[in-house]
């Protein structure tokens, strides 16, 4: 099967992606040089990269899929080819199956459901192996 061009927005994560990256040595070189050279402006310079790594995290974490993107850095994973509302929802339907309150008939509906996505989304069974194969199994 063929990738897909990944979509505009999924372009956009990763180049705020690589900014981070970029920000995250500027200000591990920048405190280097502050600790080497004990300059205000160093000093400076590695505080203000400090703060703005801090925004590109917190957005990039809570917005922007960062941690899909750091496991599939850089040449990518299986997590890629799966839709983001797919995928969400096999990860919403993997933790509830795995919660302590869940009964028997709601483990058989999550299942059944499970194997309905595995029909659509082949890639799925790949990306998601091991949390299948414990849903399953159970």
């Amino acid at each position: 099967m063929v990738r897909q061009l990944n979509s505009a927005s999924e372009m956009a994560r990763r180049l705020v992606f690589l900014f981070y990256i970029v920000v995250f040595t500027t200000y591990l070189f920048s405190c280097v040089i502050a600790l080497a050279l004990h300059g205000v402006s160093e000093i400076c310079v590695a505080c203000g990269s400090f703060i703005l790594l801090s925004v590109v995290r917190i957005v990039g974490y809570r917005w922007l899929d960062f941690e899909r993107l750091s496991d599939s850095f850089p040449g990518g994973c299986a997590l890629d080819c799966i839709p983001r509302n797919v995928r969400t929802e096999v990860e919403a339907l993997v933790d509830e199956f795995h919660a302590p309150g869940t009964d028997w008939t709601r483990r058989v509906a999550i299942r059944h459901r499970l194997v309905a996505l595995e029909e659509e989304e082949p890639e799925i069974i790949k990306a998601f192996e091991d949390d299948l194969k414990a849903v399953l199994a159970a």
